[in-house]
Order: structure tokens, then sequence, then C-alpha cells
């Protein structure tokens, strides 16, 4: 299986169009079916989860309003509302440096350090822009 992948600038290790290849091909491995584990340093504090594709993550955010809206109309059009935003997200990398945002299922995100930390939130599905990422490892919180 080919993957899809982005190069480093010039052999360098350094941002391609100020986002960072290395995570933006993690993005790359999601979209092709590989799910990492992983951690990320964010400019707003911690968050860890699994990595997953944008048409993935859509996916289950429409699925969880949907369900949400069994006994309320509005939840369950918002399912719908998110559903159709699907060729966005799957084409989210067919022009210039993208793609610019990961998804993550099973998130736990926890504030900064330096404001004492704060207890970690479990949240079913997260987005965050890559630019906002300063660091990340394959473990989670």
């Amino acid at each position: 299986m080919k993957l899809q992948a982005k190069e480093p600038v010039s052999g360098m290790d350094m941002p391609v169009g100020k986002s960072d290849w290395f995570i933006q091909n993690l993005v790359f491995l999601a979209k092709s079916g590989i799910e990492l584990p992983v951690t990320l340093n964010t400019t707003g504090g911690l968050v860890s989860g699994v990595v997953i594709s944008g048409e993935r993550y859509l996916e289950l955010l429409s699925t969880r309003f949907c369900e949400a809206g069994a006994g309320h109309l509005a939840h369950a059009g918002l399912g719908d509302w998110f559903g159709q935003y699907m060729d966005v997200l799957a084409n989210d990398d067919a022009e210039g440096d993208g793609p610019h945002f990961i998804h993550l299922r099973d998130a736990c995100v926890a504030g900064p350090a330096a404001a004492g930390g704060t207890v970690p939130v479990q949240a079913p599905l997260w987005r965050g822009r890559i630019r906002a990422i300063t660091g990340l490892s394959f473990a989670g919180l």
C-alpha cells in the first residue's frame, strides 16, 4: 500500500507552509485507515486521543447528534448538517499546503501546566489546527 505523504522542504526538518509536515503525515495515515494514539502539546494545553481522518470525525459527530436527536428534532437536524461537509474534509489537502487540521477520537484535554494544570476532561471528539501544535508524543495522558 502506497501512503500519501508530505515531504520536508529541502530535506530539512522545518514546517511546510507554517504547518508541521510530520503531523500532516499523521493525518494522511488516518485517511488511509491507520489510527495512532498521540498526545499533543498545543498553545492551549495538552490533548491526547487517537488520530482519525476528517471524514471519520464528521461521521462520528453526525452520528452522535442523530442519536442524541431521537427525542429532539434540532439535534437530529444538526447530524445531517455536519454530514454535508464530508467533501470539504475529504479534499482538505487537495490544494496548497494542507491538511490544516487534525482530528482525534476518545480525546482527553488538559489545561496548560504553567497555569497549574487542570483536571483532564474527556471529549469524545476533538479538532485542532496543526499550526497550534507545539509538540507530540505517541502516548496517552
